[in-house]
């Protein structure tokens, strides 16, 4: 039974656990003035999931205290852990609804699809799916109040964990790589955009006698194919996560942790590359994009040095 609430103490799904590392690379953007507000993290409720999590572990650190509580009674021993059980459940409960109302939110921000477009479709069934796991939740917090007994709860419990890690884990996964994919193709977008004004930037400078491009040539050449490799990897993330390689993206959420790649071999503008799920494509799209910005301030460096500014 521990294991069963160990697992639920540690609840976060590992899709909304990635959307939530993604807050460097794009809290570094928007320090360089690129404005993401509608990125994936902007609608995650923090402080909300915060709370879930403290109270999961509260009620688990409750939980212990009264099995090592030697002044209460047998009857009284019991009675307190079923109320600390269902306060973990219950806690449990509420932080997949965070999860569920901030991937809504997610997928409602997204750019304005074309009617009838796969993307368009996929959405709205998306919308769908999230409404049925929130119906899912709402019904085992229903439940779980009417629940009295140790056995219940351990029940109700054992439901949850195994509902969560069969089918709303791979789905929750599914359904934030699908919005990501949105949000990378806008930060690359950006990044491609700032590149090509440091380059216009400097030739300005480079005609006016101030400035040769051949002193940063290294750097802008690194941040371009950086930008590329990025492009490249959101164009795999994105062949995975659309309808047409559901079958196959089904199957890789699916894969355990620790378990070997598959050797299936994709190719990448004439590079053989081990496959990847989409999440490890985002991923590296990402750190791609966060690499061409470091380049990108080291440049900025570079050229203020030049001019005799700090």
């Amino acid at each position: 039974m521990r294991r069963i609430f160990k697992y639920i103490l540690t609840a976060v799904s590992p899709a909304l656990a990635v959307i939530l590392t993604f807050t460097a690379p794009i809290a570094f953007a928007e320090s360089q003035q690129i404005s993401l507000q509608e990125s994936a993290t902007a609608s995650i409720g923090w402080n909300i999931l915060q709370d879930a999590t403290t109270k999961i572990e509260q009620s688990h650190d409750e939980l212990l205290n009264i099995r090592d509580a030697d002044s209460l009674s047998e009857s009284e021993r019991a009675t307190k852990e079923i109320s600390a059980r269902k306060n973990i459940v219950s806690s449990a409960i509420s932080l997949s609804l965070v999860e569920i109302n901030s991937l809504k939110d997610t997928l409602l921000k997204l750019p304005e699809f074309e009617d009838k477009s796969a993307e368009r479709t996929l959405r709205n069934e998306y919308l769908e799916e999230l409404d049925l796991y929130s119906e899912y939740y709402d019904g085992k917090t229903t439940k779980l109040a009417e629940v009295d007994t140790m056995d219940g709860v351990k029940v109700l419990a054992k439901e949850i964990s195994d509902y969560r890690a069969g089918v709303y884990n791979p789905a929750i996964q599914r359904i934030a790589d699908f919005s990501l994919i949105f949000y990378n193709e806008n930060a690359i977008d950006i990044a491609s955009s700032r590149l090509n004004k440091i380059v216009s930037d400097i030739k300005r400078l480079e005609k006016l006698n101030l400035f040769k491009t051949a002193y940063v040539k290294t750097r802008i050449d690194k941040a371009s194919d950086l930008i590329r490799d990025s492009r490249e990897k959101h164009v795999a993330a994105r062949e995975l996560v659309m309808p047409r390689k559901q079958e196959q993206y089904d199957s890789e959420v699916k894969m355990k942790a620790g378990e070997s790649q598959s050797s299936i071999k994709i190719g990448i503008e004439g590079k053989i590359a081990t496959k990847l799920t989409a999440r490890e494509f985002i991923e590296g799209s990402l750190g791609d994009i966060k690499s061409a910005y470091d380049i990108f301030l080291q440049i900025s460096y570079d050229v203020r040095k030049s001019l005799g500014l700090r």
